[in-house]
């Protein structure tokens, strides 16, 4: 049997070993086997699949199709013909069907999936790109109205790095509001990834702190040029505009 099975009915793995039970088919029930071996879960139709409780026998069962996974060292395609003649030594009847390696077996499960976070990572590539540009707009603008503003600063000995500030602050608060509304909504909508994402939780820790680093990262950046500008304001220039 399976991990899961163990666990649920024997409470672990160990518990279950040498412990017996009946398998029920309908109205039948086979008899009494003994657990001989607990194996990890495996995930047979796809790598997001949930897992549940199994059991490997052949008593009192007819089994129209079976699986065998073999172990390979090197090429695992040149062991087929001597996996084939070891079945055929036993049954020549038998035949053999769709045989593939693990890894093909892998990377078939894993097309959709990765056909959907190709999409999500281009539809996140142009968000990110509107972003910035967006942010660059906005911060330019409240520059521009502020100008006479600067213009007094600087007159009053105000330093380049000071005004920078003034306008890299001012960004970063309007970047620290969208991500205390951002984060909470994206939590909300996580359940949406729990059946793509295959090994990463929805709610990944780390992936929000990276989400927020880059945010801030890419409002620093958008912010660099109106800085600069706000930087190198003329103050004469500045009274006479406002």
């Amino acid at each position: 049997m399976n991990d899961s099975l163990a666990t649920k009915y024997f409470g672990s793995s160990s518990a279950a070993m040498g412990r017996t039970l009946r398998i029920r088919g309908g109205r039948t029930q086979s008899p009494w086997v003994t657990i001989v071996g607990v194996a990890a879960d495996v995930r047979h139709g796809s790598l997001t699949a949930l897992t549940g409780p199994e059991i490997y026998t052949v008593v009192g069962t007819t089994i129209p199709a079976m699986m065998i996974a073999v172990r390979a060292t090197g090429d695992p395609q040149g062991l087929v013909p001597a996996v084939r003649e070891a079945i055929w030594s036993v049954d020549r009847d038998v035949p053999l069907s769709d045989i593939q390696t693990m890894s093909a077996r892998v990377s078939g499960s894993l097309g959709r999936p990765r056909l959907l976070l190709t999409l999500f990572a281009g539809f996140a590539s142009v968000g990110l790109l509107l972003a910035i540009v967006g942010v660059y707009g906005v911060v330019a603008y409240s520059v521009a109205q502020r100008r006479r503003e600067l213009g007094i600063m600087v007159a009053l000995g105000a330093e380049r790095g000071r005004i920078m500030r003034v306008v890299f602050r001012e960004a970063l608060a309007d970047a620290a509001a969208g991500l205390a509304a951002g984060i909470p909504a994206s939590l909300a909508a996580s359940r949406v990834m729990r059946n793509v994402v295959w090994g990463v939780s929805a709610t990944d820790p780390v992936t929000y702190v990276v989400i927020a680093v880059a945010t801030i990262g890419v409002v620093c950046a958008a912010s660099v040029l109106p800085a600069l500008r706000a930087a190198r304001v003329d103050p004469v220039e500045a009274l006479k505009a406002g």
